[in-house]
C-alpha cells in the first residue's frame, strides 16, 4: 500500500495526468499509442521534432468559452 502511495505521489509529482503514461528520460508520452512515440524517441531525441512543430501549427477549429 506505500509502494503503490508512493508511486502515485511520484506520477503527480511528474505531471501524469492519464493512463497508460511512459516516461522515457524526462519526457512524457501518454495513451494507447503512446508506445510508438516512446520508442521513436528512445531511439532518436529529435525524432518528433518536425511532427510536433507541424501538429502546433494547425489552427484550432473552435474554442470553448469557459463560464465566468
Amino acid at each position: 500500500k506505500r509502494e503503490l502511495q508512493a508511486n502515485g505521489e511520484e506520477a503527480m509529482a511528474l505531471g501524469v495526468f492519464g493512463v497508460p503514461t511512459l516516461r522515457v528520460r524526462d519526457e512524457l508520452f501518454w495513451g494507447n499509442d503512446a508506445t510508438d512515440f516512446a520508442l521513436a524517441y528512445l531511439a532518436d531525441e529529435n525524432a518528433l521534432d518536425a511532427e510536433m512543430r507541424r501538429v502546433d501549427a494547425i489552427p484550432e477549429a473552435i474554442q470553448r468559452r469557459r463560464p465566468a
